[in-house]
């Protein structure tokens, strides 16, 4: 793991990993050939299964998209508890399957846990990325160097 990498696991044979961008924590699928677009932030990216349009998409299966269907981390062979456990591991909303949203099951999850430690190791590199753009998770250095609990966004 690299000093930016703050959780990983593995689900069906894939790694991924949750890590620590200048625009805030990012989760991407690592694979030999990995691109830009294999991963997303976290707290606006979902879990959907449907058939993208775009031309470099795999066709129909599971993806991690952001927001509603932007595509951008396809999860080759993944079955409905594939997609629970990836949506529990990294606080990643399962669309259509109601629940909270993003934000607060982010905060919910083991990736959070993850992240709250790395910051603890980390303070001056953590400090650095919370001075960077963050629109999706603006809150997390607040949170993770917080000694009171922070409220949690609405579901």
């Amino acid at each position: 793991m690299n000093n930016n990498v703050f959780h990983s696991a593995t689900i069906r044979g894939q790694l991924f990993e949750a890590s620590m961008i200048y625009e805030g924590p990012w989760i991407s699928l690592i694979t030999p050939r990995s691109a830009v677009h294999d991963g997303v932030h976290l707290g606006v990216c979902n879990i959907v299964q449907f058939d993208p349009t775009s031309y470099r998409c795999h066709g129909f299966g599971w993806y991690i998209v952001k927001y509603r269907s932007e595509a951008r981390v396809f999860l080759r062979g993944f079955t409905i508890d594939d997609a629970r456990a990836l949506s529990d591991e990294f606080g990643i909303k399962l669309l259509d399957h109601g629940g909270w949203d993003s934000r607060t099951l982010f905060y919910r999850s083991k990736a959070w846990e993850g992240l709250r430690a790395w910051v603890r190791s980390h303070p001056r590199i953590a400090k650095r990325y919370a001075a960077g753009t963050n629109p999706y998770l603006s809150d997390w250095y607040l949170r993770a160097t917080s000694e009171e609990m922070v409220p949690l966004p609405l579901g």
